[in-house]
C-alpha cells in the first residue's frame, strides 16, 4: 500500500506539472496572434477532439478489459506466460487497420460536423490519421502500465512529455524555425513519443511480456473477454453517434437536395 501511496503522490506531482505547462501553452503562447491565428489555434483543438474520440473506438474495448481481466492472468500464469499484453496489441493493431479502411467513408461526414468550427480542418484532414494511431496505442500502453504499477510512467507519457513537446514546438515556430505547415504536421506525431517512452518502461521493467502463446487463462475467459469488450465498444460507438447525430441528418438531406457544398479534396 506504501508503493501505491508513493506512486500516486509522485504521479500527482507530474500532472500538476503538466497542468501548469498546458496552461501556459492554452491560455498564453497559443493565444497570441503574432504566432498563431484563431483558426490555426482552433485547428489544434479540433484534431485532437476528432482523434480522441476516434481512437478510442481503435482500441475496440481493449481498454477497459485490461483494468478488468488483467488481474485475472497475473493470479494464474506467471509474467513470461501472459499472452494477454500480446492479445490486445494485436487488437488495437486491428482496430487501426480497420480505421484506415473504414475512416475515407465517414471524411464527408466529420468534415461536415467539424468544417465551420475550424475551415484549416479540410486542409489538414490528413493528420487525424497519426494523431487517432498514436492516441491508441497510448491507451493501450497506458491500461498495461497501470497493471503493472507503472503509474507514473503513464502519468509523464500523457501530461508532461506531450505539453513539453507542445511548448517545444511553439517555440519553434516563435523563432522562425518552422512555419504553420510544418509545426501542424509535427504536432500531428506528438504522441509518438509518449507511447515509444512508456512502451521502453514497460519493456525494461519486464512487468509486461508480449507472448503469441495462447495460454489456458485465455482459452477459458476468451469468451468473456470478447462479450465484455463488444459491449463496451457498442457503447462508445453509440456515444459517438449521438454526437454526430445532427450531422447524419442534414448528410443525408442534403444529399437528397444535393446541396452540400463539395470540399476541397485532399
Amino acid at each position: 500500500m506504501g508503493l501505491i501511496r508513493k506512486q500516486s503522490l509522485q504521479a500527482s506531482i507530474f500532472i500538476y506539472i503538466g497542468f501548469a505547462i498546458g496552461a501556459l501553452n492554452t491560455l498564453v503562447l497559443f493565444p497570441n496572434e503574432k504566432y498563431f491565428s484563431l483558426a490555426e489555434f482552433g485547428l489544434t483543438k479540433i484534431l485532437l477532439d476528432v482523434s480522441l474520440l476516434i481512437s478510442m473506438l481503435c482500441t475496440l474495448g481493449t481498454y477497459p478489459a485490461i483494468v478488468k481481466f488483467s488481474p485475472f492472468y497475473k493470479s494464474y500464469l506467471p509474467t513470461e506466460k501472459n499472452d494477454f499484453p500480446f492479445l490486445t496489441l494485436i487488437t488495437v493493431i486491428v482496430g487501426c487497420l480497420l480505421f484506415i479502411l473504414i475512416m475515407p467513408t465517414f471524411k464527408d461526414l466529420i468534415l461536415r460536423k467539424y468544417g465551420e468550427k475550424s475551415p484549416l480542418f479540410v486542409k489538414y484532414f490528413r493528420l487525424v490519421y497519426p494523431l487517432t494511431i498514436s492516441m491508441a496505442f497510448l491507451y493501450l500502453f497506458e491500461a498495461l502500465s497501470w497493471t503493472a504499477r507503472k503509474t507514473i510512467a503513464a502519468a509523464v507519457a500523457r501530461e508532461l512529455i506531450v505539453r513539453v513537446l507542445t511548448t517545444l514546438l511553439i517555440f519553434c515556430v516563435m523563432l522562425d524555425w518552422l512555419n504553420f505547415n510544418q509545426f501542424i504536421s509535427l504536432y500531428s506525431l506528438i504522441y509518438i513519443p509518449p507511447v515509444i517512452f512508456i512502451l521502453f518502461i514497460l519493456l525494461k521493467s519486464k512487468e509486461v511480456v508480449f507472448n503469441p502463446q495462447i495460454s489456458v487463462v485465455t482459452k477459458k475467459l476468451g469468451k468473456r473477454i470478447i462479450i465484455f469488450s463488444f459491449f463496451l465498444f457498442s457503447g462508445q460507438a453509440l456515444n459517438i453517434l449521438s454526437r454526430s447525430l445532427d450531422s447524419i441528418i442534414i448528410s443525408s438531406q442534403s444529399a437528397g437536395g444535393k446541396t452540400i457544398t463539395t470540399h476541397t479534396k485532399l
